[in-house]
């Protein structure tokens, strides 16, 4: 069993847990969290407990450069163009417009694991992280591969305060928003993708498959997070004793 968290509103709204498969159910929520937790965690959870959590989910990716969708579109495709290089056509990723500038972009599990685990994965935020290092461009935001309870985006088809929705596009109306130089009007087309909401199935796209490469650089950079783990627990933790008669002598100046 796993949780998502999700708010109504955002903001300091208190974070509500929700079963994974009744994400769906929650009407009206604004942000819900990319990855699922296979427990729900406490709030004055230890670091021993949150080194336990495991986590499940797409590979993640949130481009916003704050100016403008022509911007942000262009690096949005060479992101696009660097996962292909890995073996992932573009037309199995996720993408989406998020309504504001910017875009996110997900990559099934199924495109590195060949089983992705049921109660997920230990450090899969920091392995994503690190999969994102690799793959960088311009404008990707790196802040969001936070562990604890995870990272919240955007919901698709929830109207923004702004009026517009987060919507699934296609790589060919990516790639179409991409090609517009002029600022204004790449700006008028995004809002218009974002204008209502968008069935899932109004995108023409691919049952992921297996891309050897990507699969490689998730091995490699797992090693990586496993290994600085491995580090961090053989650290000694230092204990004070808790009467010091040499330090409080020196401090009577004997």
């Amino acid at each position: 069993m796993s949780y998502h968290y999700y708010q109504q509103s955002g903001g300091d709204e208190k974070w509500q847990p929700v079963k994974a498969d009744k994400l769906d159910t929650i009407d009206g929520a604004m942000f819900c969290t990319v990855l699922s937790v296979d427990v729900p965690i406490a709030d004055d959870a230890s670091r021993e407990d949150l080194a336990g959590v495991k986590y499940r989910g797409s590979l993640y990716f949130d481009l916003d450069d704050a100016t403008s969708p022509a911007s942000t579109a262009k690096y949005a495709m060479e992101l696009v163009g660097k996962l292909e290089q890995h073996g992932v056509p573009a037309r199995q990723l996720e993408l989406y417009a998020s309504g504001g500038k910017g875009f996110h972009i997900l990559v099934p599990e199924e495109c590195f694991l060949t089983k992705p685990p049921k109660a997920g994965m230990a450090f899969l935020p920091a392995i994503y992280k690190e999969m994102a290092f690799d793959l960088a461009v311009p404008s990707l935001d790196f802040r969001v591969y936070t562990a604890r309870k995870g990272r919240m985006f955007r919901r698709a088809n929830v109207q923004r305060p702004n009026g517009l929705y987060k919507v699934r596009i296609s790589a060919e109306e990516l790639a179409t928003l991409a090609e517009v130089a002029d600022k204004d009007e790449a700006e008028e087309r995004y809002k218009e993708l974002c204008s209502q909401p968008r069935k899932v199935l109004d995108v023409d796209s691919d049952s992921p498959e297996l891309a050897t490469g990507l699969m490689a650089l998730f091995d490699q950079c797992k090693a990586k997070v496993a290994k600085a783990a491995t580090r961090s627990k053989k650290k000694r933790t230092v204990t004070l004793p808790k009467e010091m008669p040499s330090f409080e002598a020196l401090l009577r100046g004997e």
